[in-house]
């Protein structure tokens, strides 16, 4: 492959992401020779950030130009849930048979892409929504790159790491390092590891500053959108044959509006839920294991664990598969309470051994008084590995590769696997193994990742882009991941 004949499809759905994936594409073209062409829904992203300008002279392919079209190809319905989830918690007038519809016009895309644009390979985020999904799965099929760029948050810096797969494959395959007795680990791993198991380093969502949080000022996080009216109308104006076509991002001000009620909703319900003292106390010599509720809809979860993103026969499940003696603490999440109602709390408070747990309760020293973590695909499940207690994992994370991680895949021998992994970790054998696991975890993904971070709509550096198009273009040059 030389440099003249690569060509990238670069994926800019989500707004957060279209000022960094713009930049990157307009870098690969200069530095590298390649050719790009944008791939989202429809120009609704572009319009929203003002970047239709910008964008005039790019080529794009919008998914909205393939509606109506079929494929013959057979659907995976896997890759359409992260869209399913998306639609029916944010209440979009979505038919069930548009479904079909829609997931028949990504599949054409992407073999339009394939077949007569002579793509080289796709390059967004890690896998999060059926378009990105999909198009994973045709590089699959065509022997092609997929590189998914994805934030490590929880290492010193700012680190970027390059995802192939969905699952996180690649990642995983480093299991032998856990296997090299011998290692020697540069001290400074273990100056990071212990940096990590801080209980004052939490994730930026855990913040009060962060948009997502119910504490955040209202009034302050829509006078911040006012500017959007004009570009809504813009869009409206100018695509109304491409709206016609779209599905998700159809009618901007109806999407608007039903994000601004359930936002205000839960405001609402916010204020009665604490008035109703739904939380339990933490015991003092109590025998537990953690389940953190997840944030909804949320990508980890649509896509890595799509299977059980309802929560609540999960937590049932596990509540009646701990071992005799034990309680079953689940943690309400910062940025998700509020958007369920009273009731299924309650519901939850009516499983036998389930205690529930304030949401500004740290964390860290949670997870250190219990006896380990049952996760889906939570933040807690690494930080429980750090802090050398078990996870019972049932999704798909980066952290599956751990020794002491145990992967959930058939709930009918749940009391078994729970068992068997609190006795293994609790042994005198496993504390002298913890540790090194650790730092192995840690150096792995040191290796994996490099100083990079995405550049949002109020960011620039042009050394930050030169080293996130390197490190992508490198890896378009390797020999084919998709073993």
């Amino acid at each position: 492959m030389t440099n003249n004949s690569t060509h990238f499809a670069v994926i800019i759905t989500g707004p957060k992401y279209i000022n960094h994936f713009y930049k990157l594409g307009k870098r690969l073209k200069k530095n590298y020779g390649c050719s790009i062409t944008y791939v989202a829904e429809n120009a609704y992203e572009i319009y929203k950030e003002g970047y239709e300008e910008l964008f005039d002279n790019e080529k794009t392919c919008y998914i909205s130009d393939f509606t109506g079209q079929r494929t013959s190809d057979s659907i995976d319905w896997c890759s359409v849930f992260s869209s399913y989830d998306r639609i029916s918690t944010y209440h979009y007038n979505f038919a069930p048979s548009q479904y079909e519809i829609f997931v028949h016009a990504v599949y054409c895309l992407w073999n339009h892409l394939f077949a007569i644009e002579k793509i080289d390979g796709i390059i967004y985020e890690n896998v999060s929504n059926t378009l990105s999904y999909v198009g994973q799965l045709k590089c699959k099929e065509h022997g092609k790159k997929y590189i998914g760029s994805c934030a490590v948050g929880w290492l010193p810096g700012r680190r970027l790491t390059l995802c192939h797969d969905i699952t996180g494959e690649e990642r995983s395959r480093g299991n032998e390092i856990f296997n090299q007795n011998n290692s020697q680990f540069d001290p400074e791993i273990a100056v990071i590891l212990n940096k990590i198991k801080e209980p004052n380093i939490q994730p930026s969502y855990m913040t009060k500053d962060n948009p997502g949080s119910v504490h955040y000022p209202l009034v302050r996080n829509y006078l911040s959108k006012i500017h959007l009216i004009y570009r809504y109308l813009k869009f409206c104006i100018s695509e109304r044959e491409q709206i016609k076509n779209s599905f998700i991002n159809r009618n901007p001000f109806i999407n608007a509006y039903k994000l601004m009620i359930r936002e205000l909703r839960r405001r609402w319900q916010f204020r009665l839920l604490f008035s109703r003292n739904l939380f339990d106390e933490v015991g003092e010599d109590e025998k537990f294991l953690i389940f953190p509720l997840h944030f909804h809809p949320e990508k980890s979860t649509s896509v890595n664990s799509w299977f059980a993103v309802d929560e609540y026969p999960v937590i049932r499940s596990v509540a009646f598969a701990i071992p005799d003696g034990y309680q079953l603490y689940v943690k309400v999440h910062p940025n998700g309470f509020g958007f369920h109602d009273s009731g299924y709390y309650e519901k939850l408070k009516r499983i036998p051994r389930v205690k529930l747990i304030d949401y500004k309760i740290n964390g860290k020293e949670l997870i250190g008084k219990s006896a380990g973590v049952v996760t889906l695909t939570s933040t807690m499940g690494f930080e429980a590995l750090v802090l050398e207690k078990p996870v019972f994992l049932f999704g798909n994370m980066f952290y599956k590769c751990h020794p002491y991680c145990f992967k959930v895949d058939n709930n009918e021998f749940l009391p078994e696997r729970i068992k068997s992994g609190l006795e293994l970790v609790n042994s005198k054998e496993c504390a002298e193994k913890f540790h090194r696991y650790n730092l192995a975890l840690i150096d792995q993904e040191l290796r994996l990742s490099f100083p990079a971070h995405y550049e949002f709509l109020n960011e620039t550096g042009e050394q930050n882009i030169d080293e996130i198009a390197k490190h992508i273009f490198s890896s378009s040059e390797r020999v084919s991941l998709t073993r």
